[in-house]
């Protein structure tokens, strides 16, 4: 907008307000970005063997943080593939396995309400296991 005083024309103060609020707002939302693309993952997933929690072709929020508790799904990168799995123990905790697909942790049989059918057969991990947390 121009403004035009006893035949001199100058730059109405409003025009530039506006570009430094286009400015400001371009760069807050280049700052917001960035820090989501931090914390914030987005996927599709891929499989059914988080079924019935998570469907394949469903997609995914996920958000990081710190500290993984039992229960928590987690989403990891092995080799070039990405897994999502539900945390059932942690560093230090002794896990086994019955002939009948039941779960015990620290000699606690968990609850796994999630869980429709068991998963039966023949494992590579010797029975009971100690979780071993390794971090790069």
């Amino acid at each position: 907008m121009m403004v035009k005083t006893n035949n001199h024309v100058e730059d109405s103060p409003v025009k530039g307000d506006k570009h430094k609020k286009k400015v400001i707002f371009f760069m807050l939302a280049i700052v917001i970005a960035l820090f989501v693309s931090q914390k914030v993952y987005v996927f599709k997933i891929t499989s059914s063997t988080m079924s019935p929690s998570l469907k394949s072709g469903q997609l995914v929020v996920a958000v990081k943080k710190k500290e993984i508790k039992q229960g928590d799904l987690i989403a990891f990168w092995h080799g070039n593939k990405l897994l999502v799995k539900r945390v059932i123990a942690g560093p230090g905790d002794k896990v086994e396995i019955d002939m009948k697909g039941n779960v015990s942790v620290n000699d606690k049989k968990i609850n796994e309400s999630y869980i429709h059918k068991k998963s039966l057969g023949k494992s590579d991990i010797s029975m009971p296991h100690n979780i071993v947390i390794i971090r790069a």
